[in-house]
């Protein structure tokens, strides 16, 4: 079976849950049955089955379908304004108005695989909005990078997915008008961001390493891979660095440690391993990334969460529509990238693999104050066991001592975070008020 049939299957199977969350009106409600604007992307998802022909996909031509895709993208115009800004809205709360990347990717998609079954009435005011929100979107990514400011920040090996999501829509868009100009300056900066990458193969955040939002500026890289072809070397060996730093994270499947995690919050997930929703489309040809992709869409088939989490469908479906047809699932494991020991030296954390057992450890400090999104590194070693699950297992937080690894009370002082720690060659020695662990 090729990846992108694979693929298919599962949407065509996800068809049924991901239609139960959608309200007359064309909004999607997440499971809480709370608005979040991302979750508006299930439109494409819709509309790339509306359009793909194959005897496996009983939606092709589905007259249901394409209402559904109009009903969604239609509810969505309603919360852009004029100039092309969307107004923000997350569990039923508005933040505020900005150029958004990620629903103007696919609903750019979408209105290329409609085209020609939309009327003209609302093909020009779709076109209309779409455009000038990758009008903005351009203006803002050439303000960011020109002054300097991308720059600093890549400089200490960082960068925001949410700048990498906004340069893969402002590419697509240029690429789509013949602007060969602004998909120069797009192809600089993944250049750019390629150099700029950390050692480890991902781009830290709050000078830490991540593994959950590592998974989202992968999918910015490897979607640009996908829509600019070879004109990218660094940022094609970038994505494989990175395709090595999340295998060597899992656990088993695509199920991630997250010992080594400063950005997610720890969430047990009991069962199956699972898959993930950013596929290397544009890389299969390459062993590692052909083993990935296919572990990424296997699992996804066995664990379909991107039923009931849209964001995610939106990321799968960029893939799917870019994936070579003829890419064969392979999960090889002479390909599958993970080592005895990775080990990342200046973050002090290591992993280790023998006989189905894993232990994460990272020794990397993170004392965090007042930060809504980094957090207080607790969480210092797991012990996992292929087949069982996590046997020893704490959890990155913040001012949640229980969570902590170790909690040490001596003289009427709590401490759960160690003041310093360090690997040694048999494991990791930890301080906490003078105590070592």
């Amino acid at each position: 079976m090729t990846i992108r049939e694979k693929m298919l299957e599962t949407l065509v199977e996800i068809y049924p849950a991901v239609s139960a969350h959608i309200r007359e009106d064309g909004a999607f409600l997440n499971e809480e049955g709370k608005r979040v604007i991302y979750d508006q992307c299930t439109g494409l998802f819709y509309a790339a089955l509306y359009t793909e022909k194959s005897e496996k996909n009983p939606y092709y031509h589905d007259a249901e379908t394409l209402a559904r895709a109009i009903r969604c993208w239609e509810y969505y115009y309603t919360l852009t304004l004029e100039g092309g800004k969307t107004q923000i809205i997350t569990q039923d709360q508005y933040w505020q108005d900005q150029y958004e990347e990620w629903d103007t990717l696919h609903w750019m998609t979408t209105i290329e695989l409609l085209e020609p079954y939309l009327d003209e009435e609302r093909l020009a005011r779709w076109k209309k909005r779409c455009y000038d929100s990758c009008e903005g979107l351009i203006g803002e990514v050439r303000q960011a990078y020109e002054s300097g400011e991308i720059q600093k920040q890549l400089k200490k090996n960082s960068i925001a997915n949410h700048f990498l999501w906004c340069v893969v829509c402002a590419y697509r868009y240029a690429k789509k008008m013949g602007r060969e100009d602004d998909c120069a300056l797009c192809e600089e900066i993944m250049e750019a961001a390629a150099e700029g990458q950390h050692s480890s193969g991902i781009w830290l955040e709050g000078g830490s390493l991540i593994v959950g939002y590592a998974h989202v500026s992968y999918g910015a890289a490897a979607l640009f891979c996908a829509l600019s072809g070879e004109k990218c070397p660094k940022l094609a060996e970038a994505t494989k660095r990175c395709t090595k730093y999340l295998l060597n994270c899992y656990y088993e499947g695509c199920r991630a440690t997250a010992v080594l995690d400063t950005r997610m919050r720890y969430e047990e997930t009991p069962g199956k391993p699972g898959g993930s929703a950013y596929i290397p489309s544009g890389l299969v040809d390459d062993p590692l990334m052909q083993y990935y992709a296919s572990l990424a869409v296997t699992g996804m088939a066995e664990d379909p969460v991107i039923a009931d989490s849209h964001q995610l469908l939106g990321y799968y479906m960029q893939g799917f529509l870019t994936m070579p047809p003829t890419a064969k699932i392979r999960l090889d494991p002479a390909f599958s990238g993970r080592d005895p020991e990775f080990v990342i030296p200046d973050m002090r954390a290591r992993i280790l693999r023998k006989n189905g057992w894993v232990v994460p450890m990272c020794c990397h400090e993170q004392q965090v104050k007042n930060s809504r999104w980094i957090l207080e590194r607790m969480n210092l070693f797991s012990i996992y066991r292929t087949g069982v699950g996590e046997i020893v297992v704490g959890g990155n937080s913040t001012s949640t001592p229980h969570l902590a690894s170790f909690e040490i009370i001596q003289d009427g002082r709590d401490v759960y975070l160690p003041e310093q720690s360090e690997l040694v060659p048999d494991g990791m020695s930890m301080h906490y008020n003078g105590a070592v662990c």
